[in-house]
């Protein structure tokens, strides 16, 4: 387990230890602030909090659920700090998934291939030597400029997104209805809604990527680790910028006595 994965496990532990068998009352004005968000200000003092780890690997979005008065609260935890890495998955099976959407063309899908092996071939069995990084973008334009039109074509910009964020790779396991950057002392957050309005519009969009998908980053997970070849990552490396935003128009963020 790679530094900063275990770093977000140990922030998610303390957000559970935080959180579980606790009041309202017994929180602090950050966790109560979160928790008036979550239940819409419908939350009284003594009202008692479980939270607990969503089990399932990684095919999962949310990473606690806390439980109030018998509901659940899905909740994706972000560490602030760092690239904040928000999806990864075997470019096969991602390939299956555009699939399933329709108008995956052969092109598409072999300059998904060369963009995520990087070696000059569809599979990965080029010479390790002459794999390419951040300078794909300068030697390929025309392969990134075609994977990126699709990726940010309205009818599948938003399910694309929806996946990496919210929903994950299985449907049938549970979604995360919310993200909290931050630590259990301070932190910012949003819904599913507000987010999704955020990485959809046009005009949020990295300007930095090879392949940007809205305020995300298209990369392949570790070109040079023969561990991680052939899987699609993507990154969010304007997240703190993006969730403070979304704080200056929000009216969810309380004033606590």
């Amino acid at each position: 387990m790679v530094k900063g994965q275990n770093d977000g496990l140990k922030n998610e532990d303390a957000m559970i230890l935080s959180l579980n068998n606790k009041t309202f009352s017994e929180l602090n004005d950050n966790l109560k602030d979160f928790l008036r968000f979550l239940t819409n200000d419908q939350i009284e003092a003594s009202t008692k909090i479980s939270c607990e780890k969503v089990t399932g690997g990684s095919e999962l979005k949310p990473d606690i659920n806390i439980i109030i008065e018998g509901k659940n609260y899905y909740v994706s935890i972000k560490k602030e700090g760092g690239g904040h890495s928000v999806h990864e998955e075997n470019l096969e099976e991602f390939i299956l998934y555009l699939k399933s959407l329709g108008n995956l063309t052969l092109e598409l899908e072999e300059n998904l291939k060369r963009y995520i092996w990087a070696d000059g071939t569809l599979d990965g069995s080029g010479d390790p030597h002459k794999r390419i990084g951040r300078e794909f973008k300068t030697k390929h334009p025309e392969i990134c400029e075609n994977i990126s039109k699709l990726f940010n074509d309205p009818k599948y910009k938003y399910l694309l997104l929806e996946r990496f964020l919210f929903l994950g790779k299985n449907p049938n396991l549970p979604s995360a209805e919310f993200i909290y950057l931050g630590n259990p002392s301070k932190g910012l957050y949003a819904t599913k809604e507000e987010v999704m309005d955020l990485v959809t519009d046009p005009l949020n969009r990295s300007r930095s990527a090879a392949v940007p998908l809205g305020p995300l980053t298209v990369q392949a997970r570790g070109k040079k680790r023969e561990k991680n070849r052939g899987k699609i990552q993507l990154k969010w490396g304007n997240l703190t910028k993006n969730f403070t935003d979304i704080k200056k128009v929000s009216n969810h963020y309380f004033k606590l006595d």
